[in-house]
Protein backbone atom coordinates (compact mmCIF):
# COMPACT_ATOMS: atom_id res chain seq x y z
CA UNK A 1 0.00 0.00 0.00
CA UNK A 2 1.55 3.14 -1.44
CA UNK A 3 1.56 5.93 2.01
CA UNK A 4 2.43 9.24 1.51
CA UNK A 5 5.47 10.79 3.43
CA UNK A 6 4.75 13.42 6.22
CA UNK A 7 6.60 16.26 6.54
CA UNK A 8 7.96 14.84 9.69
CA UNK A 9 9.32 11.09 7.83
CA UNK A 10 12.39 9.75 9.24
CA UNK A 11 15.57 10.52 6.79
CA UNK A 12 15.14 9.85 3.33
CA UNK A 13 16.74 5.94 2.50
CA UNK A 14 17.46 4.66 -1.01
CA UNK A 15 15.22 4.63 -3.89
CA UNK A 16 13.69 8.22 -2.98
CA UNK A 17 11.88 6.41 -0.09
CA UNK A 18 12.23 7.27 3.59
CA UNK A 19 12.83 4.89 6.47
CA UNK A 20 9.00 4.41 7.36
CA UNK A 21 8.75 2.84 3.84
CA UNK A 22 6.87 6.31 2.87
CA UNK A 23 7.22 8.14 -0.52
CA UNK A 24 5.98 11.65 -1.84
CA UNK A 25 3.51 11.71 -4.75
CA UNK A 26 5.52 11.65 -7.30
CA UNK A 27 7.35 8.70 -6.71
CA UNK A 28 4.78 6.17 -6.74
CA UNK A 29 3.90 4.47 -8.85
CA UNK A 30 0.47 3.92 -11.17
CA UNK A 31 -0.76 1.22 -8.86
CA UNK A 32 0.44 2.55 -5.60
CA UNK A 33 -1.80 5.91 -6.65
CA UNK A 34 -5.13 4.09 -7.11
CA UNK A 35 -4.16 2.37 -4.08
CA UNK A 36 -4.21 5.30 -1.80
CA UNK A 37 -7.02 6.89 -3.57
CA UNK A 38 -9.64 4.20 -3.36
CA UNK A 39 -7.89 1.50 -0.99
CA UNK A 40 -8.10 -2.25 -1.17
CA UNK A 41 -11.18 -3.30 -3.15
CA UNK A 42 -12.45 0.07 -2.19
CA UNK A 43 -13.59 1.09 -5.76
CA UNK A 44 -15.38 -2.48 -6.29
CA UNK A 45 -17.28 -1.88 -3.03
CA UNK A 46 -18.98 1.49 -3.90
CA UNK A 47 -20.10 0.40 -7.48
CA UNK A 48 -21.55 -2.88 -5.60
CA UNK A 49 -23.16 -0.56 -3.36
CA UNK A 50 -24.79 1.78 -5.83
CA UNK A 51 -25.67 -1.32 -8.57
CA UNK A 52 -27.34 -3.10 -5.23
CA UNK A 53 -29.05 -0.10 -3.91
CA UNK A 54 -30.29 1.10 -7.62
CA UNK A 55 -31.78 -1.95 -8.03
CA UNK A 56 -33.55 -2.64 -4.76
CA UNK A 57 -35.00 0.73 -4.74
CA UNK A 58 -36.11 0.16 -8.15
CA UNK A 59 -37.57 -3.40 -8.12
CA UNK A 60 -39.55 -2.50 -4.55
CA UNK A 61 -41.66 0.30 -5.57
CA UNK A 62 -44.72 0.45 -8.03
CA UNK A 63 -44.22 4.82 -8.57
CA UNK A 64 -41.83 4.50 -11.30
CA UNK A 65 -41.14 8.48 -10.45
CA UNK A 66 -40.20 7.88 -6.21
CA UNK A 67 -38.13 5.07 -7.49
CA UNK A 68 -35.66 6.74 -9.90
CA UNK A 69 -35.86 10.10 -7.14
CA UNK A 70 -34.61 7.38 -4.80
CA UNK A 71 -32.58 5.54 -6.53
CA UNK A 72 -30.60 8.95 -7.67
CA UNK A 73 -30.56 10.36 -4.02
CA UNK A 74 -28.31 6.62 -3.16
CA UNK A 75 -26.04 7.32 -6.13
CA UNK A 76 -25.71 10.87 -4.88
CA UNK A 77 -25.10 9.83 -1.12
CA UNK A 78 -22.60 7.38 -2.36
CA UNK A 79 -20.97 10.19 -4.35
CA UNK A 80 -20.97 12.22 -1.32
CA UNK A 81 -18.90 9.57 0.76
CA UNK A 82 -16.51 9.08 -2.23
CA UNK A 83 -15.86 12.75 -2.45
CA UNK A 84 -15.06 13.74 1.29
CA UNK A 85 -12.68 10.89 1.06
CA UNK A 86 -10.96 12.14 -1.81
CA UNK A 87 -10.81 15.93 -0.89
CA UNK A 88 -8.45 15.34 2.26
CA UNK A 89 -6.15 12.63 0.03
CA UNK A 90 -6.20 15.45 -2.74
CA UNK A 91 -4.99 17.89 0.09
CA UNK A 92 -2.46 15.50 0.89
CA UNK A 93 -1.05 15.05 -2.79
CA UNK A 94 -1.07 18.71 -2.90
CA UNK A 95 1.38 18.39 0.16
CA UNK A 96 3.42 15.56 -0.72
CA UNK A 97 4.39 17.40 -4.16
CA UNK A 98 5.36 20.89 -2.26
CA UNK A 99 7.82 18.43 -0.29
CA UNK A 100 8.87 16.54 -3.24
CA UNK A 101 9.74 20.24 -4.82
CA UNK A 102 11.30 21.81 -2.14
CA UNK A 103 13.82 18.48 -1.51
CA UNK A 104 14.30 19.10 -5.50
CA UNK A 105 15.46 22.24 -5.13
CA UNK A 106 17.69 21.26 -1.85
CA UNK A 107 19.43 18.50 -4.09
CA UNK A 108 20.09 21.21 -6.67
CA UNK A 109 22.00 22.93 -4.40
CA UNK A 110 19.03 25.40 -3.47
CA UNK A 111 18.95 26.80 0.38
CA UNK A 112 16.19 26.74 2.38
CA UNK A 113 14.88 29.76 2.03
CA UNK A 114 15.88 29.82 -1.85
CA UNK A 115 13.91 26.72 -1.79
CA UNK A 116 10.69 28.10 -0.15
CA UNK A 117 10.65 31.43 -2.09
CA UNK A 118 10.43 29.31 -5.69
CA UNK A 119 7.68 26.93 -3.86
CA UNK A 120 5.42 30.45 -3.25
CA UNK A 121 5.82 31.19 -6.69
Amino acid sequence: MCVLAQEHSAAEGSGGHFADNSAEWPEVQAKQRREYLFLEHGIIYVIGEVLVGVTLTLSNRPNWGESLFLAALFVGAVLLLLLLHLIPCRIHIWQSNAHYQKRQLMRAGYGATAAAEAMLK
